[in-house]
């Protein structure tokens, strides 16, 4: 990674703690200080990127019991882009049991989930950085795939996020902003 992107991605975070302080600042207050009181159990996580809609998270971090489409929020330990530790929110689309695969679709390549699409597939990330698709596979007990609707995401269509494990999950995310 060279200089710029970590600076892009500081001015994104000044801009989006600017955002929130104007538009929501009096209830962000009263949230973070309710939140220091009680914070054995809650954290709050911001959503730097445009892969979700929400912007700020209330995390239950002793909330693990995940369904279909509950937001959640887990540690990245795949490295690449992201550095290893940092808390990313997704969305759960598929649970144990379900079949994750692939198809073809008026010629682009999307994921599938218990043969239903999911996600478009691309070849490339923004950055020019080559993404390779998940292999399909059937989720097990205690494995979840992870997805956010924005085109650009980096959930679990791609090998280098790949299914995301108990293990890794900090506790269910619930949107605020």
């Amino acid at each position: 990674m060279n200089l710029t992107y970590y600076k892009q991605n500081a001015l994104c975070l000044k801009s989006a703690l600017i955002k929130l302080a104007k538009t929501h600042g009096l209830t962000l207050l009263l949230a973070i200080a309710f939140l220091l009181t009680i914070t054995h159990r809650y954290q709050l996580a911001l959503n730097l990127t445009e892969s979700l809609p929400q912007t700020l998270f209330l995390i239950d971090k002793e909330d693990h019991a995940l369904a279909r489409n509950d937001y959640f929020a887990f540690r990245w330990t795949q490295g690449g882009p992201i550095p290893n530790g940092i808390i990313v929110v997704k969305q759960v689309k598929g649970v144990t049991g379900d079949i994750v695969g692939q198809r073809i679709i008026d010629k682009n390549a999307y994921i599938t989930i218990n043969d239903e699409p999911v996600a478009k597939l691309k070849a490339r990330a923004r950055n020019g950085d080559v993404l390779v698709p998940i292999s399909p596979t059937q989720l097990t007990r205690g494995e979840f795939f992870a997805y956010a609707p924005h085109p650009d995401s980096l959930d679990s269509r791609y090998a280098l996020t790949g299914v995301i494990k108990a293990s890794q999950i900090v506790g269910r995310a619930y949107p605020l902003f």
